[in-house]
């Protein structure tokens, strides 16, 4: 027997009883908000077929095909926990199908773009600028995410083995795994250290990058994702490039997946990858490499 519920509560039934990762569970809120509001339908027992239809043409009339999937892909989801739960008896999102998807090639930062950020860090006009300028060489080195490098404590540095350890706390995926540290980086993370046993004392548990032990102006005990991600539109701004944590990480992908004898399961451990296919996209297969295969078998 159906039940009255609305799609924003529905979405914070099934957070609070399946979802985890706050991320993820503000992802079903707020798409399960912006159906109530793009559809002009509250409850879910409401929906039918010309509802659908007329938020499928909305959502595609301003929106990419891929964000319609995503859409589309989580209300799925809330709809069958709906079922599951009987609040209705039937699916109705099952009958759209999902929009072709458009694959376009990741978005990167050129390698000259990366060191004049690091050059114009130098000057300390972003203060403090040898902090940023490590946290620059850190993401552009290791190709990790913005949350691991936010959730980095001191406990996950192994000076003597040179690794560092991606905790599940920092993970996509609910995955933990090391990665090797160079000895710039190593050098880097003692410099960090230093000025911050110059101010305080320091535990396993403590943030690793945490500008608010550095400059006033950022308050806080912790560096949080919008402070990392001001510096960078800032830093954008100045060097006349876009440039962040993402772009950087695929730029290392595709600077390690086009060399010679790329080994794709090293890589595919390194970037932390659930799914091969995901490693795969770094691997550009260039003009010339198609060429010398077509010119050895000649068809006609």
């Amino acid at each position: 027997m159906n039940k009255d519920i609305s799609f924003s509560e529905l979405a914070e039934e099934y957070v609070l009883v399946r979802i985890y990762n706050p991320k993820t569970a503000k992802n079903y809120r707020g798409i399960a908000s912006l159906f109530e509001k793009e559809a002009k339908v509250t409850l879910i027992s409401d929906v039918d077929m010309s509802v659908l239809i007329k938020w499928k043409d909305k959502v595609l009339s301003s929106k990419t095909n891929n964000t319609f999937n995503t859409y589309l892909r989580h209300i799925r989801v809330l709809m069958k926990y709906a079922i599951d739960e009987g609040y209705i008896s039937y699916n109705i999102f099952s009958k759209i199908k999902s929009a072709p998807a458009h694959h376009k090639l990741p978005k990167t930062v050129e390698t000259n773009i990366v060191q004049r950020a690091i050059s114009f860090l130098e000057s300390d006009s972003l203060n403090p600028g040898w902090f940023w300028k490590i946290v620059v060489r850190f993401f552009i080195t290791t190709g990790i995410r913005r949350k691991q490098l936010l959730d980095l404590k001191w406990s996950d540095i192994d000076y003597e083995k040179k690794e560092l350890l991606l905790s599940v706390k920092g993970s996509k995926n609910n995955r933990e795994w090391y990665i090797p540290l160079d000895q710039q980086l190593i050098n880097d993370l003692k410099t960090i250290k230093l000025r911050t046993l110059r101010l305080r004392n320091i535990s396993d548990n403590d943030q690793v990058f945490n500008v608010c032990l550095f400059n006033p102006a950022y308050r806080g005990n912790k560096m949080t994702d919008s402070q990392l991600d001001g510096f960078f539109r800032r830093l954008s701004d100045r060097v006349g490039a876009k440039i962040t944590p993402h772009r950087m990480r695929h730029s290392l992908g595709y600077h390690l997946g086009n060399q010679e004898n790329v080994n794709l399961f090293v890589m595919q451990d390194f970037f932390g990858h659930s799914d091969l296919r995901t490693t795969r996209i770094y691997v550009r297969t260039n003009t010339s490499s198609m060429r010398t295969m077509l010119n050895k078998q000649k068809i006609i």
